[in-house]
């Protein structure tokens, strides 16, 4: 997943979102929502609303933030945004729709008090936080909604598929881990992918246990048995020290 990044310096032009964005995201795991084809890019016609300093968007599909350097700026386009929707027969969320104050923390600010609000955009919480080198730097790690979405699917699937055989159900495992890895494993969010694959892991457990007829299996006994049907690893796909490395 790639966002489509507008950079205007100055000046913003805002295309309205276009009414029936029906076209599917097979790749997304959110579901549905408008395509490169919806209505969204075809509208030509939206009259734009202009920024007086630095703006972008971070558009996709149906999914928009709108990033501006000026308050005033941010403002304006939060009161103009319901009326030109209603134009098109729509409206905003009024859940997922706010106006945030994201600006970077002070350099002698430590009050975690005095710290931004966080926001999630398509699964990811994106927050401040301070790097290695002690500089403030903005991470994304997993939405706490959508990991715990994710690890209730993975237990209904465990407890469907108990008495299916071990191999097969490794091997259809392995492949749910791949999969959100390929979407969650960014740099930065190791920590969220390795406690998925450890909560999947438990959860997994816990369904081979209650499969009647069968000796309970304790902790050395499931290593053993991870020996021959060893998850995949937590792995960062997604990993910009790893590109910098291999360019």
């Amino acid at each position: 997943m790639v966002p489509s990044r507008l950079p205007i310096w100055h000046r913003l032009s805002i295309r309205v979102l276009g009414p029936r964005c029906k076209a599917s995201r097979a790749d997304d795991p959110r579901g549905e929502g408008g395509g490169s084809d919806s209505p969204v890019r075809k509208d030509q016609r939206a009259r734009a609303i202009a920024a007086r300093d630095r703006a972008f968007l971070v558009r996709y599909a149906d999914d928009v933030t709108a990033v501006f350097s000026q308050e005033e700026d941010a403002r304006r386009v939060w009161a103009v945004l319901p009326r030109r929707f209603a134009r098109y027969g729509l409206t905003l969320h009024p859940e997922k729709t706010r106006l945030i104050a994201f600006r970077r923390p002070s350099g002698v600010d430590r009050d975690a008090t005095a710290r931004p609000k966080s926001f999630d955009m398509l699964g990811f919480t994106h927050f401040w936080t301070r790097s290695l080198r002690g500089y403030w730097v903005i991470k994304r790690k997993t939405a706490p909604d959508r990991l715990s979405r994710a690890l209730r699917v993975i237990a209904r699937w465990c407890r469907h598929h108990r008495h299916a055989p071990v191999s097969w159900q490794h091997a259809v495992l392995s492949r749910k881990l791949r999969g959100h890895y390929s979407y969650y494993g960014i740099t930065g969010n190791s920590v969220a992918i390795t406690r998925f694959r450890y909560e999947v892991r438990t959860r997994w457990r816990k369904w081979l246990n209650r499969r009647g007829g069968r000796a309970h299996i304790s902790w050395p006994e499931f290593h053993r048995l991870e020996e021959r049907y060893a998850l995949p690893a937590a792995l960062a796909v997604h990993s910009s020290y790893r590109r910098a490395a291999n360019p």
